[in-house]
């Protein structure tokens, strides 16, 4: 008869649990990271996005979070041409022309901003950030903590660079 015994089922069933236990939980891990580096490289494209509008429109354009708490990116963004020079005001539909609305960043993922870019962050008609001569740094972090975060810095240049978080809260 072939087939098999009893007995080599049960070891390949205790083989293959065994492997199991030790690939689910690295591919959780996997998982983890894919959506935090996706948040990222979201979050990433609309501040160079809004740099380039700001050029291309020749005119302010400011990003604004849809948080109720200052300093806090998770709810999604606003992108507009502002009509205010200055910059940095609150979206206004009757002046401000929308560029684009990003509506949330994933569940269980923060982005915290440093006193800079705590409501809002604009871009002049050159390129060049608009936040009083101060650099503005965004976290991005998961419930594992800035471990697992990136940071994004924008120079006063306009340029935004990635590294590692050094907090969840810069």
């Amino acid at each position: 008869m072939r087939g098999f015994t009893l007995i080599e089922l049960m070891i390949a069933l205790l083989l293959l649990g065994v492997l199991l236990g030790i690939g689910v939980p690295s591919m959780y891990t996997m998982v983890q990271d894919s959506q935090l580096s996706s948040q990222q490289r979201v979050l990433l494209g609309a501040i160079n996005l809004a740099r380039s509008e700001a050029v291309n429109r020749n005119q302010t354009v400011t990003l604004s979070h849809k948080s109720t708490t200052a300093g806090d990116w998770s709810q999604g963004l606003l992108m507009y041409a502002d009509a205010t020079a200055a910059g940095n005001s609150t979206y206004d539909a009757a002046n401000d022309t929308l560029i684009k609305d990003i509506e949330s960043f994933g569940e269980g993922v923060t982005i915290n901003a440093d006193d800079a870019g705590e409501n809002f962050i604009s871009f002049r008609s050159n390129g060049m950030l608009n936040e009083g001569g101060n650099t503005v740094t965004l976290a991005i972090c998961d419930d594992r903590g800035q471990s697992r975060g990136s940071a994004i810095t924008i120079s006063l240049s306009g340029r935004a660079t990635v590294s590692s978080a050094a907090t969840c809260n810069p």
